[in-house]
This record gives structure tokens, sequence and C-alpha cells, in this order.
């Protein structure tokens, strides 16, 4: 039996005793112990629900006694404070909120649209759900509402309340009784009580001692059969989620399975090898999904193999035409690499930052267009995509909307109905997932030649895999590295900084015109640091907002120099609240001129995970928001807000697949330390043009150099396995 790495297993360890450090608060801010008026960090007591008390402490702008609030936190200790909660990001609650009530209606009310449910909040106001549920006759002195539509509401009224009360007995929240019900419907609750611990895998946000306390509140015991189903799938799946993995081997599995059941290994491992829910390879668990995806992309890239390999006689003149079309003289290595993607079925071309992997795509997509070849250009970003074809000059899109997938029947351009084009060049390729591989090889046409143009050095994509790193590694398939750097000067520090880091060798403190490295580790050193920082660019010519970007590590979780916190911070600090630019959307503040994000994928709005842009307008008669991505101005309902997130500061895997004038990182040790690796240095350092500022510890800078990301994989082999098995025949 092969052992998992031991680096591995420390990573996933570092992760659970992060998590058992999470926690959230709600409740009535009942004193304010600290305050400090210059940086706004507080030390407040709140008294929760449950009358207990708590001690939150974090940067709390306008908070005052009375208030209340709902905050993430992460435990810790204060060496004059003592045992408290670091405040990731927290939100005032208030009593009642239109938006809220009106969305509410419209999911769950049948017969109840949009414009019925704001007709009800207007006559009513923070009675309407009051009337709702105990008054219904009243709805009839709303216009529209008939005898006919009253009873339809009756009784989807009374289903919500007799399915919410129960899953509120159950032991949920009054917030995940109605999520759980609009999933559902009016069976939620029994079917809770029948099999509790599906939770998992509907629910984001329900892990399994959740389930399992919902599980022991009806009466389901400990050795029951579905438990350790779902311990063995949640365990699996949870350390997919954080390593990326696509499999482990049995003994991880076994030892994460056992300690979440609390069962002895041997009992973990034979309930592990007869679950059929799982697929077993040799020594490697895999869940179904993945191993589906490995063969089903080897497969597909050894039919690709076979095409016959296209040849232009008179490339070389072609090219110096091009050159001389879009003003461009390309290195030789480029050269090459623009003839090895028109030659072959599959090539993957790959470079560090700045070595022209962008640029040759001007020359490859002028010289399809010269030969009279279709192609696609997509990019897995939509941020990537903008990128490119701003470069170009041709149209591309996410690698999601060229094959045209809805959460509801997924990718609709597959190997039923395929994309038939004679070349598909992907962009960005290191941030393709394995998942996402599947669908590109199955949608692309059979006779289409794959280009996958990538940085190896960059992070590997959020989700399971490594497939720009498997297609290189699978030493199958035609590939070319572009060695010479373009995008800065020769002399730049910060090239010669990301060479170091890719040689896992420390770059030395020493500051440049192009480089600051500022060595602190106190959050309110950084923090200072940080204000400095971004002062002294903006007066020598750098938008604060447009031209700056702040990366960290962490999302939340990282107390003062998490995401959340720095853009409460950052907001108040570059865009100040006022009564003219403020609003609320639902329990959130947002701001006229606020820089965001988009989270999820927007199919209808045509807005893609990781676009940027800022707030233009709030037309509050209208429940929508006006935001300008990149020149693209889309108006956005207050029911779609909740995927719009602040972006003064964000984490390095979202600046993935971008770039800008200056950047400004920050790390440390202690809420870094499972994320301090070389490919996360080496991306958040290239994602400046002209300047860098590093704020943390020094000794940050040497963990991270000395560990690189190692997914597992079994893709490479796999793609050997079948083309080794064509040459055969």
């Amino acid at each position: 039996m092969n052992n998992a790495p031991d680096k591995a297993q420390l990573n996933f360890d570092f992760l659970t005793d992060r998590e058992k450090n999470y926690a959230e608060v709600s409740g009535e801010i009942k004193n304010i112990i600290y305050a400090n008026p210059d940086t706004g960090w507080k030390v407040a007591q709140v008294l929760t629900a449950t009358k207990k008390e708590a001690k939150i402490c974090g940067y709390l702008p306008g908070i005052k006694t009375g208030d209340m609030i709902h905050a993430r936190c992460t435990k810790t200790s204060h060496p004059q404070f003592g045992e408290s909660l670091q405040i990731d990001e927290f939100y005032r609650e208030l009593p009642y909120h239109k938006e809220g009530v009106i969305k509410f209606m419209m999911s769950c009310i049948d017969g109840v649209g949009e414009q019925m449910a704001e007709r009800i909040v207007k006559k009513f106001k923070d009675k309407a759900l009051e009337i709702l549920e105990e008054n219904s006759e009243r709805l009839l002195e709303v216009e529209g509402v008939s005898e006919k539509l009253l009873e339809k509401i009756k009784k989807s009224s009374s289903s919500i309340n007799t399915s919410v009360k129960e899953l509120i007995l159950i032991g949920f929240s009054p917030k995940w009784a109605s999520r759980i019900y609009l999933k559902y419907g009016a069976e939620a609750a029994s079917l809770i009580k029948k099999r509790p611990y599906r939770l998992i895998r509907d629910f984001k946000g329900i892990g399994f001692k959740k389930a399992e306390i919902i599980a022991g509140n009806v009466g389901v015991g400990k050795m029951d059969s579905e438990r350790i189903a779902a311990g063995i799938y949640f365990s699996i799946n949870t350390i997919l989620q954080k390593t990326g993995h696509n499999f482990l081997y049995l003994n991880e599995v076994v030892r994460s399975a056992s300690r979440l059941l609390e069962i002895p290994r041997a009992w973990a491992e034979s309930e592990t090898l007869s679950n059929k829910g799982l697929v077993i390879e040799n020594d490697m668990v895999y869940l179904p999904r993945y191993y589906e995806a490995e063969n089903a992309v080897a497969e597909r890239i050894a039919e690709k193999i076979k095409l016959p390999v296209f040849e232009v006689k008179n490339f070389y003149d072609l090219i110096k035409e091009i050159e001389s079309d879009v003003k461009i003289n390309f290195s030789p290595d480029q050269i090459e690499a623009v003839k090895r993607a028109l030659e072959n079925p599959i090539t993957v071309i790959t470079g560090a930052a700045g070595t022209g992997k962008s640029t040759l795509c001007v020359g490859l997509l002028a010289l399809l267009d010269k030969l009279g070849k279709t192609y696609a250009l997509c990019a897995p970003t939509g941020k990537a995509a903008n990128k490119i074809e701003n470069l170009t000059g041709k149209r591309a899109s996410t690698i999601h909307r060229l094959f045209k997938y809805s959460p509801a029947e997924g990718f609709r351009v597959n190997c039923e109905e395929p994309l038939e084009k004679d070349y598909l060049i992907v962009d960005e390729a290191s941030m393709v997932d394995i998942l996402l591989l599947q669908a590109l090889c199955e949608g692309a046409g059979k006779n289409t030649r794959i280009v996958f143009i990538g940085d190896p050095y960059q992070l590997p994509p959020v989700d399971a895999g490594n497939s720009l790193q498997a297609l290189v590694g699978s030493y199958s398939i035609s590939q070319i590295m572009l060695p010479e750097v373009f995008r800065q000067k020769k002399e730049s520090t910060i090239l010669k900084n990301a060479s170091m880091i890719n040689m896992e060798k420390a770059f030395p403190m020493t500051n440049a015109d192009d480089f600051e490295f500022i060595d602190t580790g106190s959050p309110e050193e950084m923090i200072k640091a940080l204000y400095s920082s971004i002062d002294k660019l903006t007066k020598a010519g750098y938008h604060p907002i447009k031209d700056i970007n702040i990366l960290t590590p962490l999302n939340k979780g990282g107390g003062d120099i998490s995401v959340s916190n720095l853009n409460i911070r950052l907001r108040d600090w570059l865009n100040p609240a006022s009564e003219e630019t403020s609003f609320l959307v639902h329990d959130r503040e947002f701001r006229i001129g606020d820089k965001v994000m988009q989270r999820k994928n927007d199919y209808d709005l045509d807005i893609y995970n990781g676009d940027i842009g800022i707030i233009t307008d709030d037309t509050h008669s209208e429940n929508r928001v006006t935001v300008d991505f990149d020149g693209k101005e889309k108006s956005i309902p207050y029911s779609r807000m909740d995927n719009i997130t602040l972006n003064y500061a964000m984490t390095v895997h979202k600046a993935q697949g971008s770039e800008s004038r200056a950047v400004i990182f920050l790390a440390t040790r202690s809420g870094c330390y499972f994320l301090l690796n070389k490919n996360l240095f080496y991306t958040a350092i290239t994602r400046a043009r002209e300047k860098l500022i590093m704020i943390m510890p020094y000794e940050v800078v040497k963990m991270a150099v000395g560990y690189n990301i190692r997914r597992q994989s079994f893709l490479s082999r796999r793609i050997q396995k079948r083309v080794l098995g064509r040459e055969k025949n």
C-alpha cells in the first residue's frame, strides 16, 4: 500500500486546525471595551440570542452599543484582552429588509411574482410576512389579488409554515429551514427525517457534524450504514476540495474517515472498499466524476492525436507578411510555436509570465485568417477572455460560454453536438481543472485541432486537477516552451525575483525602482505600510483603484489581512460613506464608486466569475444597480447582488489571468501558513507590470519558496497508456 506524501497530510492537518478555530456570532453589542480612534480597531462584548456573551475584536467602523451584528470570526488570544474572536467580516442585522421579503415571497409563495410581491410589501411594509401568515384575508386589499389567487397563496403559505416549523423543531435555524424548504419543497421535513445525511451533498455549508446533530435529533444511530457512507464521502470530498487532488490514496481515506466517524481503521477500510459510490483502482480512491473525467480526457486526446499533420509549404513567407501586417517581429521561438500549433492535432505552448504567449496568439490568429481557417478563442474566466480579446482584437469567450453551459443542462456543446471549428485556442490553460478539461475535449469537434497556452509556474486551478501540467507530463503531445521574456525590461527586479522563486530560492530584500520589500509581521504595522504604499503610488501617478491590485492569500480567516477585512478598510478610506453614495441591498451596504467583483457565472446577465467593475448608479425605485464592467454597463437586479462582492483587495487565486500596473502583496506566517508555496508567490508577483510592493515577514518568503504544489493525478499516465495503445495497433 502506497503512503500519501507527508507534506500533503501536513497541509490537510493545518487546514483542519484552522477550521476548528472558525466561529460565527450574532447578537447585540452590549459594551465597547476598547476603541482605537485612529485605526477603527475595537474590542466589543456581544450578547447572543442564547444569552451567552462573546468578546469580538477587529476593524469595526461605525459600530456602537446597541447595534445588532452578525460576524464571521477566527478564535484567537490577545495579550491584553485574552481569549476573543478576531473578525473576518461582519454586517449589521437590520430588523426589516424589503428586498429580502420580496425575494422570499417570489421564491416560496405560489402565484406571487416580483410585481405582486412588491405591491404587497408596498401596502403592508414591515407587516407583510405577519399578514401573510396570520391575517391573509387582508391581501385582498392589494391590487390584483383575487379570491382565487388568495386561496392559492393560503395553501402555499400553509405548507411553508408547516414544513419550515418542522425543520426548526428538528434543529435548523429559520434561515436554514427556509433554504431547505426551497430545495425540497413541502416534503422537506419528511425527507430529512428519512435521510439526514443527504444534506451534505445537497447544501454547501452543511458539513458532517451539522448533519450528524440533525440525524441524532431524528433518531439515526451512530452505526447506521448511511452515516458511515456519508462520513467516508465527506472525508474524501473535503480533502479533495482543499488539496485539488483527483484521487486519494486508500490510507489517506481510511485515516480521515476513521477519525471523523470515530471507528477503528480496519472498519473504515472495509467500508471504503465495499462502498459502491467510489471507484478504487489499485491503491487510488476516486469519486466517480473525477475517475470518469481522467479516462474521458485520455481517450479523447488519444483519438485526437491520430489526426494527420497539417503542413503549409510557404509558412515562413506567410509569417513575414503577418509581421508586416500586425507590426510585430516574432522571436524564433514564437514562430516555431505558431508552426507547431498550426500543424499538430494538439499543441501545448508554455512559458513564464511575459514570454509572449498571448502575443504569439496575434500571429497565430492572423495566419488562420489568411489561410481561411475557422477557429474559436477562449479562456477559463471572463477576465482572462477579455484580456486576450483586447490584445488580439478577436472575439474571445469563457469556456463555459463557448460550450453553452447551463446549470440545469450542463454543457450543451458536447460529444453529441460538438464545436465544429478547424482550431480551438485555449488561453490561460493553467486555470483549467479536470472537469472543465473533460467538457472541452468532449465538446471539440472530431477534426478540431486544439492549442493550449499557459504558464506552468502559476497556481493550479481552484478546482481539482492540474490539467496543463498533466498534458505536459504525458510527453505524448506536441509542446514548446517560450524562454525569452518581453513584458518587463531585462534588468527588471520583478522578473529576477520570479525566476529565483521558480528555482526555489529566496530573493533578496534589496529595493529597486520596480520593487520594494517591507519586512514586518505586525498586523498594525502591515496596515500602516499598506496605506503608506497606496499613498506613495497615488502621488506617483497610479490610480488607487484602477491601477493598483492589493493581493493576499486568504479570503476569510486571516484577520487583519484577509480579503474580507481589507475590503472594509480600503473602501472606507478610498470611497467613504455618504448619504448621496451609500445604499443597502438586503443587509449589505454598497456605495456608488465601489470596486466590485462577480463571484459566480450569471449566464442571463452575461457576467462571469472574476469579472471586475465599478458601481456607477443605484436605481432604488427599480431595485437595480448599474455596474460598469470594463466599459460594458450591466443593470443588475437587487436579487442578483448576492453574487457581487467588494474588490478593493482580492486573493491571489482571483488575480490569476490578469495583470495591473502595480501590485501590493501581503502575507503572514500565522494566518497563511497552509497557503505558503512558490506557485502562489510566483503568481502574485508576476501580476505586476511596473511596480511590486511586498509587505510581510521575510521568513514567509523563505518558507514559501521551499514548497511546490503537487496534486495527485493519474491523467498523464492514462494519456500515455492510451497513446501507446494506439501506436501498437
